[in-house]
């Protein structure tokens, strides 16, 4: 019996040092996963913000001229906007890494709010006679910078977030989603906003409307969303000030950045024409046609949604893949609008183009993601935001200008312009990072 308990031992203590000699096995981290009502929840974000832009948008001519502020002062008040946009983003994704997501999505919603409010007690104000028209457009275009400044926060977060819990095919699709969001948004707020238009308020009630449901927002964010784990991991390791990257010089995001600017200007050139296209074709006054222009912005619209939240979800495209699909379909629906000898045939080029488009900018969003490392996703997504701001702050008087010298000159360089993007995207492969999902 001792002899054969001696030998199990040994069988044993030789088992122990063979194993001990293998190499460790380090099990990969499951990937990360966004929660369906977090992503609902911050899809109510975009849809809010991108609603109350808008429907702001559709009444502040009347607004203006009704009380008595020039129309390039109401056009330059939006301008600023979107310029403090711009610089504002890339600074919100510096500080998302080292506060986190959540406080920038409150801070964004928060500011978004403050103007909203702010700029329907001024605009009421005016409208009563209480100030000179001046002072009003003064404190408009005060209440719109703040928009610019702060409200850019919530954009940067809820990009970053997404980032934080999702990967590859994942976050692509999930990013499109967000996009479909905002554009859902940009449809509601011109449909909404006649409806807030009440006796005593007038054409300040919209305003007033939105801000109260940017607060009914924000208490939804601060009581259900809880912070993304993964800055929750590295919030300590970034407490210390860090400098951005130049994303503009590193290879993995520079020309993606330029593709997208480039491409976002091309639809902001379409957005803006497409009214003066219209009419134009039609040839009737501009009243008249107002219906007409309004069934090829929706008819734009609905298509968007069908790309973002049908086709890239049904797809699951890598993210390279969604860009250059989306560069070709804007590239033949500018097209289709050179050619285009009457109405139908414009709705169809318009419809084509915003598809492509719908595809292409969350392609370009997920790119950028995906080419960042873990602790890059807010300065990634800040980057987006800012190329999205940098987009309406001048493109859309240069695309009437060209307008004005020859009715087809915007279209057809748009159509050159996403042509060559196409081509140049499709002999670029994506640059390796180091972020969770990068191929794709």
């Amino acid at each position: 019996m001792r002899r054969r308990k001696s030998k199990s031992f040994l069988v044993l203590f030789f088992k122990k040092e063979h194993l001990s000699s293998l190499p460790e096995v380090t099990i990969p981290p499951a990937p990360p996963t966004l929660a369906p009502r977090a992503l609902i929840v911050i899809g109510i974000v975009a849809l809010s913000m991108a609603a109350g832009t808008t429907g702001l948008q559709s009444v502040m001519p009347a607004l203006g001229r009704k009380i008595g502020v020039a129309d390039w002062q109401v056009a330059g008040a939006f301008s600023l906007s979107a310029l403090l946009w711009t610089l504002a983003s890339p600074v919100w994704g510096r500080i998302s890494e080292q506060r986190g997501r959540k406080p920038l999505m409150l801070l964004g919603l928060g500011g978004f709010a403050v103007s909203m409010l702010g700029c329907g007690i001024d605009v009421l104000a005016g409208l009563h006679g209480a100030a000179p028209p001046l002072w009003i457009f003064g404190g408009f275009a005060v209440l719109r910078a703040i928009y610019g400044l702060l409200g850019s926060a919530a954009g940067v977060a809820s990009q970053a977030y997404v980032a934080d819990n999702t990967a590859g095919a994942a976050r692509t699709a999930s990013l499109a989603q967000l996009a479909g969001a905002t554009g859902l948004g940009t449809i509601l707020g011109p449909a909404v906003a006649p409806l807030l238009v009440f006796p005593g308020v007038d054409l300040s009630g919209p305003m007033l409307g939105f801000g109260v449901a940017a607060i009914l927002v924000f208490l939804m964010v601060r009581l259900t969303v809880a912070e993304s784990a993964r800055a929750e991991r590295i919030g300590a390791a970034l407490a210390r000030p860090v400098v951005a990257p130049g994303l503009w010089r590193d290879r993995r995001f520079a020309s993606l950045l330029v593709c997208g600017l480039l491409l976002t200007s091309a639809q902001a050139v379409n957005g803006f024409v497409v009214g003066f296209q219209v009419i134009d074709t039609l040839g009737r006054d501009p009243a008249q046609a107002q219906r007409f222009i309004v069934y090829v912005l929706i008819a734009g619209s609905a298509v968007s949604l069908v790309a973002q939240w049908g086709v890239a979800a049904w797809l699951r495209l890598p993210a390279a893949w969604l860009l250059r699909l989306g560069l070709a379909a804007a590239c033949g629906g500018n097209v289709v609008l050179v050619a285009a000898g009457g109405y139908g045939a414009l709705l169809l080029g318009y419809a084509l183009a915003c598809f492509g488009y719908a595809l292409a900018r969350p392609g370009f969003a997920a790119a950028m993601s995906l080419a960042g490392m873990e602790h890059e996703q807010g300065w990634a997504a800040g980057a987006v935001s800012a190329v999205n701001g940098a987009c309406v702050i001048a493109t859309p008087m240069l695309g009437v200008l060209l307008y004005e010298a020859s009715h087809t000159a915007p279209f057809a360089l748009n159509a050159v312009l996403l042509f060559g993007l196409f081509v140049w995207r499709l002999n670029r492969h994506p640059a390796p990072s180091g972020a969770i999902g990068a191929r794709g």
